[in-house]
């Protein structure tokens, strides 16, 4: 049982102490849940229409909700550890590395262009690196 759970039905939204997904659909939940909170022990829910929110003292009713959070944990796990997730971290990465330079090419810069210049092309070189995406080594700024 977690010590802090929420879930919101319209964003399929669901934070289990600390660990957020989104984007959920639970068709198994009552449609007329809007939210549940759950925090220490104790929780409740809160319903679309204007009935009152409900006290819980157990999550066993919406075990399903956290069954489906903890897939979508696991496919997100996975899915960062695909090669094409590491490679856009990482150009990511890189293209940042190369914004925080872009000054150094204007004519009026105070520091040596051709520097930068090849700083920049190793950057730009990292996605030929032989072991990318698992392995990067970043060139050293001038």
């Amino acid at each position: 049982m977690p010590d802090k759970f929420t879930y919101v039905a319209d964003d399929g939204f669901i934070l289990v102490d600390g660990e957020a997904v989104d984007g959920v659909s639970i068709p198994e939940v009552d449609p007329e849940i809007n939210a549940i909170q759950w925090e220490n022990g104790s929780g409740e829910v809160e319903y679309r229409d204007d009935r009152p929110n409900v006290p819980l003292t157990s999550l066993n009713d919406y075990q399903i909700i956290l069954d489906k959070h903890a897939e979508q944990l696991a496919i997100e796990e996975a899915e960062r550890n695909t090669p094409e997730f590491k490679a856009h971290q990482i150009r990511m990465i890189r293209n940042g590395m190369l914004l925080e330079t872009d000054w150094t090419q204007l004519a009026d810069s105070p520091v040596d262009a051709s520097t930068y210049t090849t700083y920049r092309q190793q950057l730009r070189d990292i996605t030929n690196q032989e072991n990318f995406p698992d392995e990067v080594v970043y060139p050293e700024k001038p």
